[in-house]
């Protein structure tokens, strides 16, 4: 999914500033001015947008674990460095909102995917595990989209949601 969306649709469910935004990305390890990071949530081809590359949308997560969870005990060694992948993506906004499984099963509900709590604690596993399910874009969205309803209820999503972008367009000719 793209980097940019998942901003976009993490600052609109959790009802973010721009401001707060730029100070998680600088938190998290990677110093972004307000524009700078408003560019990262822009649309392809939107002047100014920039494209939010993985370490940056990373920092962005590890900066949100530490402002909803705090820092961790000193004598914890550091996690070791790991690439971005959905199932990561998932497992950050998990801590962060210190979701249950229950919680990512009725998140995932509310936007039509149905899982059982199996089938999500197999998208938190080690991915050298036999059973670890890797989560595909349309995971990620819908995880998103349920997160939006389950925390801003009777909104539909930013900028109008999905939809209002698939809605066909009235031809007059």
């Amino acid at each position: 999914m793209d980097n940019n969306a998942i901003l976009r649709s993490l600052r609109f469910a959790l009802r973010l500033e721009d401001k707060d935004v730029a100070r998680l990305f600088t938190l998290g390890g990677c110093v972004l001015t307000v524009e700078q990071a408003q560019a990262r949530m822009g649309r392809e081809g939107e002047p100014d947008a920039i494209y939010c590359v993985d370490d940056a949308l990373g920092a962005f997560l590890d900066g949100l674990v530490l402002d909803r969870r705090g820092p961790p005990p000193a004598d914890r060694p550091a996690p070791p460095k790991v690439p971005l992948t959905n199932n990561e993506v998932l497992k950050k906004i998990r801590v962060a909102l210190e979701m249950r499984e229950g919680d990512v099963v009725t998140a995932l509900a509310l936007a039509d995917m149905r899982l059982s709590k199996g089938e999500v604690r197999a998208l938190f596993r080690n991915p050298a595990h036999s059973n670890h399910r890797p989560a595909g874009d349309q995971l990620v969205r819908r995880f998103l989209r349920g997160l939006t309803l389950k925390l801003r209820p009777g909104v539909d999503g930013p900028r109008g949601g999905a939809q209002q972008r698939d809605r066909p367009r009235n031809s007059s000719s």
